[in-house]
């Protein structure tokens, strides 16, 4: 996922219906990322949908934003409103997964 607004990706996990982008198939990803800035962190939890026809077509999405100036406190906050917010069962199933992917990499980047 790219970060805007001057963020720098530090961790990111991603989980999405299999054979999702292939050609003649639906796709649903859910990406999970935090970025940084300085001293600031910003979470991001996106769920994209669509279908794949020779190229993705993008059907809808639900993005949900929080910062903090603890990386792990804006990746809690995140996930707590993706929660409330995605609504579809497949994205509620894939949004710990990709989650726990994330979490991994942040432990990861925040030793170095």
């Amino acid at each position: 996922m790219r970060m805007s607004h001057g963020f720098e990706t530090i961790a990111e996990g991603a989980v999405g219906t299999p054979y999702g982008h292939v050609p003649g198939h639906h796709y649903h990803d859910v990406i999970v990322a935090v970025g940084q800035r300085g001293q600031q962190y910003r979470a991001v939890a996106l769920e994209v949908w669509g279908s794949c026809q020779g190229r993705d077509e993008e059907h809808g999405r639900v993005k949900v934003i929080a910062r903090n100036t603890d990386a792990r406190a804006a990746l809690r906050e995140v996930l707590r409103r993706a929660q409330d917010t995605m609504q579809d069962a497949e994205a509620k199933q894939f949004l710990p997964q990709a989650a726990s992917v994330c979490e991994d990499e942040l432990e990861d980047a925040l030793e170095q």
